[in-house]
C-alpha cells in the first residue's frame, strides 16, 4: 500500500485476494438504526459460532457497529463510530494526492514462516526498513502481520507488555486499542504478531508458528564449562 506522511489516507498499489467464504458464512439479521441512520445487520459465522457482527451503513456500506466475538460466544472486541459524516472525510481525502509518500512492494522473500497457519495463509512477504521482514497473513476475514528482526532482542525494549502463557510457551502480550502486539524469541530472531485475532484463533496460529526458546542457552552453557 502507499501511506501519506500523516493519517489522511491510504492508496493501494496492489493487493492479494483470500476466499473466506470456504471458512466462513455471512447471514443477514435485519436492520437497526445508528447515529441515525439505517444500518443493515450481519452476522459472520464460523460453523455454528458467530465470530463478527457488522452493522453497515445503508447508504455507504460504511462498518458503524462491529464486534468480534471469541470461542465462547463472548465479545473480544467492538468498535462504535461515536460521529459518521462520509462526505466531509471523502472531501478531506481528495486532497491526500500531495506531499510525499513511502511505498512498500511485495516481492520475492524468503522468510521461514509457514505458507499456512490455523486457516490463514501468507499472501504477502515485505522487506522493511534495516532488513525486517514482514509476512501478512488473512483467512479471509481475520488478518495479522508477523515481522521478523535478526537476532535476540529484549522483548521489553520493543513494547511495553505482560508475559501470558500462550499455546503451551510464555510470550510478552501488548493490548491497543485497536490491535494486540505478541512478541517472542526463539534461539535466532526475534517475532512481532500484530493483529486483531479472536484469542482462539490466535492461540491456534502461534502453536504452527516458530516456537519461543531460551535464546543463547546452548551458548552460555558452554561459556559456563568451557570458558
Amino acid at each position: 500500500g502507499r501511506v501519506r506522511s500523516g493519517i489522511e489516507g491510504v492508496t493501494f498499489v496492489q493487493w492479494a485476494d483470500h476466499d473466506a467464504g470456504a471458512r466462513y458464512e455471512v447471514v443477514a439479521g435485519g436492520e437497526e438504526r445508528h447515529l441515525g441512520r439505517f444500518a443493515d445487520v450481519f452476522g459472520i459465522y464460523e460453523g455454528d459460532r458467530l465470530r463478527m457482527e457488522l452493522l453497515l451503513d445503508r447508504q455507504t456500506g460504511a462498518p458503524l457497529v462491529s464486534r468480534i466475538y471469541d470461542g465462547d460466544g463472548r465479545i473480544f472486541r467492538s468498535a462504535t463510530m461515536v460521529d459518521f459524516r462520509p462526505y466531509a472525510s471523502a472531501a478531506k481525502l481528495a486532497d491526500a494526492g500531495d506531499g510525499e509518500f513511502e511505498v512498500i512492494v511485495s516481492g520475492d522473500v524468503e522468510v521461514d514462516l509457514p505458507d499456512l497457519a490455523a486457516g490463514y495463509r501468507r499472501t504477502d512477504v515485505y522487506v522493511g526498513p534495516e532488513g525486517v521482514l514482514q509476512a501478512y497473513y488473512t483467512d479471509g476475514l481475520f488478518s495479522f502481520s508477523v515481522f521478523v528482526l535478526d537476532g535476540v532482542r529484549r522483548l521489553e525494549d520493543l513494547a511495553v507488555g505482560r508475559f501470558v502463557d500462550l499455546a503451551g510457551a510464555r510470550y510478552l502480550v501488548r493490548v491497543e486499542a485497536t490491535e494486540l502486539w505478541t512478541l517472542w524469541n526463539d534461539a535466532t530472531a526475534t517475532y512481532v504478531l500484530v493483529g486483531d485475532l479472536p484469542p482462539d484463533h490466535l492461540e491456534a496460529v502461534l502453536a504452527e508458528l516458530p516456537r519461543p526458546e531460551r535464546p543463547g542457552f546452548l551458548a552460555r552453557l558452554w561459556r559456563r564449562f568451557f570458558g
